[in-house]
């Protein structure tokens, strides 16, 4: 069970663990305190100015430039805030509260560059917010506010386009910055360390918008300029450079507390709701036009000079990769390295790109060396130990997580980590342990549950399992991921009534997503409701007309289990016309040709499949029990090989080619000793050439794999027959008859056994009984 659930959880989150995309990237933080007197002073290179602005860079801009507040301090720097709300001639600006948490004298600057004394100041408990007032008896526009949840029905791996608004440090010019916010719990895995989104300072929000010194406090806003959080800190480091001045390192993504959180705490600063302009409409999905037209306007990138050090570099790679130019982050990184051989940052910030393009060797020889140089920099050993889980290197990424842990025992994600390798080296007990300690460390963590409910149900633990993914939807009811797992649980457990119901629930939520059409036509499956089945794999094809795994599996439900050979056919040729190297559908085109005995297109086809190496998806299905395997786990090269093999030889019995058949069930049983269909099949070749001292090894064989198998004992009972040794013959006819009270093939088998041995009242008796069960069954049916 293990192997396939694991395999479901990585095809929903693959995409989350091993971030691929831009935006996977892991920071490294320095919550910088006071962070506005800190950074380097080089311009940002992202800019609103460009000459070719979108009508949408445009309408944010011109929303920003009015609701955005420079705010100046005597003796801490500045930072940046926002006009949320008016009363009187009362204005209200939030901003993050370690802009004006000093004892100072602070001034607010409008945007029409009028300055205000801070009246009052009120410090949100538990988060880095602050609200400040001011009075005057200009207008100036309010911000309008987004109230609503952030991809709530779409994958975990979906991103936003938004932008931050602030005053750079030092500088008159307000600054424009474009980037992708990552759904919250995907940010929460993928910051570089256990401060970033500490429960202390509510960043909750992690995005790739560059966001400089003096920006902190500022507008996060989304496509429509809605305000939808506060820009508060960058998963930056402070280093000196070749000068020995303090120099911003930037690695990570940017940090911001979403606008919940600030609706959740007004009444703090003594605010009602009704003082605020609120929106629960969500921002329309930008088309790849809109997307490429925001990266020309904004992404303006001038690389160092000749003579730049290598922070120059590194923070350089750093923009690029945030951008996507992910082949240009990696020469700045090495130009950075070959700067400073010992500048590990610039080793690990290689290696985010690396990990971004899935190059997950190239990325774990970054972060090792990156920890050969700092022995103590944690968040490149627990990239270490994503990049080993990703190459399902599980033993030595469960070392390297140990390490970390070792380092900062505080990271919930790493004993996520550390759960995901256990469970997958079979440790479930132990990957519990270790999610629960996750969960402690962060109950608010949905996908931790989710993790740890899967390991329930991997350990055949139902309730405990669908209690995990319970209490996974209380934190996020609308979440499509719970429901996709929670169903998936229930396919496990054969409950094929609630899977239905949650995949119906997701697809509500995603009537896009080709997963859950795939898992609820298996649900369906189960339940041999094989014409909804086929509708769904209809939908799909609708969806993605070139999608060869549905043609595949429509062909299945078709020749499996409706007989419809022609229509399976002609779904198989279509798959293999998108696909022609896809190995699973010439084994099931083989198999169905051999149901037609068209034994020689069968051979062919079993040909090329064993040629073929077989694709992610499963050759078998533990959920609908058409998986055979007994013993170790396969991998699904061996087990697409082994049931090639084994169907290939009953092609060669048919064909009365024995020797062949036998040489293919040998080949089976090297593969998977453990498995009873290739005992079957060999055992059958064997009795046609009369040979049935090792006929009855394999069928004494298939008794020890199957002991509570009828069917066994009766065909192990009519080799005993053949070689006339009737009382053997005689005790596997009645434990067949024990297991199985209505098998009137053993009684027959059973009355000739006694017959043959001249016991022919016993004969007769058993004779009359298979008689009353033959009609018993007739008459039923």
């Amino acid at each position: 069970m293990k192997s396939y659930f694991y395999t479901l959880a990585i095809a929903v989150l693959g995409n989350f663990l091993i971030l691929s995309g831009a935006y996977s990237n892991s920071p490294i933080l320095t919550v910088r305190g006071n962070a506005i007197e800190l950074g380097a002073k080089e311009r940002s290179p992202f800019s609103a100015k460009s000459a070719s602005q979108t009508e949408i860079v445009d309408r944010v801009d011109k929303i920003a430039q009015q609701i955005t507040v420079r705010i100046d301090s005597k003796n801490n720097g500045n930072g940046s805030g926002v006009i949320i709300a008016k009363q009187g001639n009362t204005y209200y600006a939030l901003t993050a509260a370690h802009v004006v948490k000093n004892p100072d004298l602070y001034t607010l600057i409008t945007p029409d560059a009028r300055k205000y004394p801070i009246a009052q100041t009120t410090l949100l408990e538990g988060v880095d917010l602050a609200v400040i007032q001011f009075t005057s008896d200009r207008t100036y526009t309010i911000a309008t506010i987004g109230n609503y949840s952030f991809n709530a029905q779409k994958d975990l791996a979906d991103s936003q386009w938004i932008f931050v608004s602030g005053f750079p440090g030092g500088e008159s010019q307000r600054l424009l910055t474009a980037g992708k916010r990552l759904n919250q719990d995907v940010g929460k895995f993928i910051a570089k360390d256990v401060f970033s989104l500490a429960a202390n300072n509510g960043y909750e929000l992690v995005y790739s918008n560059q966001s400089r010194r003096g920006m902190s406090g500022g507008a996060v806003l989304d496509a429509q300029g809605r305000l939808i959080g506060i820009n508060a800190a960058s998963e930056d480091e402070i280093e000196s450079d070749s000068r020995g001045e303090y120099v911003e390192i930037s690695l990570g993504n940017s940090l911001g507390v979403p606008i919940k959180t600030f609706l959740n705490l007004a009444a703090q600063a003594k605010m009602e709701m009704q003082w605020l302009k609120l929106e629960t409409s969500k921002p329309p999905i930008l088309n790849e036009l809109q997307e490429n037209e925001i990266r020309n306007s904004l992404f303006n990138l001038t690389p160092p000079s000749q003579n730049a050090d290598t922070t120059a570099w590194l923070n350089y790679g750093n923009q690029l990769w945030r951008i996507e130019r992910d082949d240009e982050a990696i020469a700045a990184f090495d130009k950075a390295i070959q700067l400073k051989p010992d500048f590990y940052q610039a080793y690990y910030g290689k290696g985010l790109v690396l990990t971004t393009l899935n190059k997950d060797e190239l990325a774990f020889a970054a972060y090792q060396k990156a920890t050969e140089i700092d022995p103590q920099f944690y968040s490149a050993w627990r990239r270490r130990a994503m990049s080993l889980n990703a190459l399902g290197k599980y033993d030595q990424a469960l070392a390297d997580v140990n390490k970390a842990i070792a380092l900062q025992s505080d990271d919930f994600v790493l004993y996520w980590h550390r759960s995901y390798s256990l469970a997958f080296l079979g440790r479930n007990d132990e990957a519990i342990q270790s999610a629960t300690k996750a969960i402690e460390l962060n109950p608010k963590s949905f996908i931790v549950y989710m993790y740890r409910g899967m390991t329930y149900t991997n350990l055949g633990e139902k309730e405990k399992a669908i209690a995990d993914f319970n209490r996974a939807l209380r934190i996020n009811p609308k979440s499509l991921q719970i429901y996709q797992f929670r169903a998936n649980s229930y396919l496990l457990f054969k409950e094929f009534a609630l899977a239905i119901a949650d995949l119906t629930k997701a697809i509500a939520l995603n009537p896009e997503n080709i997963a859950l059409y795939n898992s609820r036509a298996l649900a369906y499956r189960g339940r041999q409701e094989y014409d909804r089945a086929i509708a769904d794999y209809n939908k799909i094809l609708e969806l993605d007309p070139k999608n060869a795994e549905a043609y595949k599996e429509r062909a299945f439900v078709c020749g499996n289990y409706l007989q419809q050979y022609d229509r399976a056919i002609s779904d198989q040729n279509e798959a293999l016309k998108l696909d022609p190297n896809y190995a699973e559908v010439y084994l099931e085109r083989a198999q169905i040709y051999h149901r037609l005995q068209k034994y020689q297109l069968a051979l062919a086809d079993f040909d090329r499949a064993l040629q073929l190496e077989p694709k992610n998806s499963s050759v078998y299905n533990p959920i609908l029990g058409d998986s055979p395997q007994k013993g170790k786990t396969l991998t699904q090269k061996d087990f697409h090989r082994y049931l090639a093999y084994v169907n290939r030889s009953m092609t060669y019995i048919a064909l009365k080619e024995y020797q062949k058949a036998i040489a293919d069930a040998i080949d089976a049983i090297a593969i998977q000793p453990n498995n009873q269909m290739a005992y079957i099949a060999r055992s059958q070749a064997y009795s046609n050439l009369g040979d049935y001292q090792k006929e009855l090894r394999d069928r004494s064989k298939i008794i020890d794999l199957q002991p509570d198998n009828a069917d066994a004992y009766n065909n192990r009972g009519n080799v005993y027959n053949k070689l006339q040794d009737y009382p053997k013959a005689v005790a596997d006819y009645t434990k067949a008859i024990a297991l199985k009270p209505d098998f009137f093939e053993a009684y027959t088998n059973r009355g000739n056994a006694y017959k043959n041995s001249q016991e022919y009242p016993k004969a007769i008796a058993d004779y009359t009984k298979a008689l009353l069960r033959i009609r018993s069954h007739s008459s039923n049916g």
